[in-house]
């Protein structure tokens, strides 16, 4: 291989590792507290379609318009990182506290009393971020960052 495209390709592979690394830390995409433990099924559909070496063209023909996009620049190569939303909202009932319940023993017949928990609907809104990064209109990698926001109703 000549030093030019040898020189070209380690550029592009720093790049892409630093520009993934400043997805997870810039100040517009929500960061979660530990790292997901699932992706969602619209997210992991879109993700399975993806190839490395992708153009721009062939992306958009398969997920259609990114939500956001963002220039970046470094080492001399440009590229952009483009994002894609999934959000999805689940109710799931969960414990908050436990309560104290008159009852009687069975086997003696005596009162006593028995734990039982209480329980309170839980709202999860869930928006999973599938982020490309695109260099010379080509895909060269992608990730996908979860936000959760609960709350109680």
């Amino acid at each position: 291989m000549n030093a030019p495209t040898v020189t070209m390709k380690v550029a592009a592979s720093c790049l892409a590792a630093t520009l993934l690394a400043a997805c997870a830390s810039d100040a517009n995409s929500p960061v979660p507290a530990a790292a997901p433990q699932s992706v969602s099924a619209s997210a992991m559909a879109a993700s399975a379609k993806l190839a490395k070496g992708l153009t721009g063209e062939q992306v958009r023909a398969l997920l259609g318009a990114p939500a956001t996009t963002k220039p970046i620049a470094a080492g001399g190569v440009t590229g952009q990182i483009w994002s894609y939303l999934f959000r999805s909202t689940d109710v799931r009932s969960v414990a908050v506290a436990t309560q104290e319940l008159p009852a009687v023993n069975p086997l003696t017949g005596k009162d006593t009393t028995r734990t039982e928990p209480i329980y309170k609907d839980q709202t999860v809104e869930t928006t999973d971020t599938l982020h490309l990064l695109m260099v010379g209109d080509q895909l060269v990698e992608w990730r996908v960052v979860r936000d959760e926001k609960s709350q109680f109703n």
